[in-house]
């Protein structure tokens, strides 16, 4: 079982089924992608750039993805992703092309996580996933061989029981482990015509303070 249907627990998801191994994603929304949400204009309104990353080259590749590098004239004052990988179509298609092929469990709330179910058969090994759906209604309880959490550590730990519980010290590291741009918000707009470009500008406005517009 995957807990999560964002990009990380697809791509988890991906390799075990090409490695013949049965596997259920669990995903609270009802849509897969986590951080990852496109309009239908194709405006990223989640991640959008990528680094030369070898692993999201691979994904690209895997579903067919098309890549369009990111525009960066003058933007010697203010970088907007210089060098960065952007995807026709946005990041979302990609989650929904890997989902097609996979089991994806939607509107599926895990409650509880028991490692090593009382009532396992034979090996003694099983572990437990207890499922809500709806307002905290348990729907179903999923035994298997092994759990794997694609959500965030900070999101996860305190959303989700786990028995027998993680120490402290695990759940101090998880609390204070990082969302990158968890806390950002992104708004978009369009336009009939880049008219910046004929001023030979970036397009990038970015503002200093408390609250950071970008």
């Amino acid at each position: 079982v995957i807990v999560g249907a964002g990009l990380s627990g697809l791509w988890c998801a991906t390799q075990l089924h090409k490695h013949n191994y049965d596997v259920v994603l669990l995903e609270a929304r009802d849509r897969v992608g986590g951080r990852v949400l496109t309009t239908a204009e194709g405006a990223d309104l989640g991640g959008s750039w990528a680094w030369g990353e070898d692993k999201v080259k691979a994904l690209g590749a895997a579903t067919r993805a098309e890549s369009v590098p990111q525009r960066s004239e003058a933007q010697d004052e203010i970088p907007c992703g210089p060098g960065a990988t952007r995807w026709r179509g946005g990041y979302a298609p990609l989650a929904s092309k890997l989902a097609s092929n996979l089991d994806v469990r939607l509107d599926r709330k895990v409650a509880t996580i028991r490692r090593e179910a009382p009532d396992a058969t034979d090996e003694g090994d099983d572990d437990e996933v207890v499922v809500t759906r709806g307002f905290y209604r348990i729907d179903e309880t999923i035994q298997c061989r092994a759990v794997v959490v694609a959500a965030p550590p900070c999101v996860f730990v305190d959303d989700v029981v786990i028995e027998p519980p993680l120490s402290e010290e695990r759940k101090t590291k998880m609390r204070a482990t990082a969302t990158w741009c968890g806390d950002w918000v992104k708004v978009a707009a369009t336009f009939s015509e880049p008219f910046w470009r004929k001023a030979n500008a970036s397009g990038v406005v970015c503002t200093k303070g408390p609250l950071q517009v970008w």
